[in-house]
């Protein structure tokens, strides 16, 4: 599994019709069951995701987890230095 309860978490898999979803951050709260008897689980989220009468579930495989120590950061790679502002 990608995400571990109390994660944030990233969407940035899904399918077509849920692509409003993409790139919007979340909590991962709880593994509810696993995705029609495979090896994929889905989890509960907060805030919640509501698609009409329905609170979505989504498959871990969705999802990539931000964690504050996955590496060093490498924000100076592809953003310019920060400049001192003069007054």
């Amino acid at each position: 599994m990608r995400c571990k309860p109390g994660d944030l978490a990233i969407i940035v898999n899904t399918l077509p019709e849920y692509s409003r979803y993409l790139g919007k951050i979340l909590t991962c709260v709880a593994v509810e069951r696993w995705y029609k008897n495979s090896t994929l689980p889905v989890w509960s989220t907060e805030p919640k995701l509501i698609d009409g009468p329905y609170t979505l579930l989504v498959e871990d495989e969705a999802l990539r987890p931000i964690r504050p120590d996955e590496g060093p950061d490498e924000t100076l790679a592809w953003a310019d230095v920060p400049k001192k502002a003069t007054i």
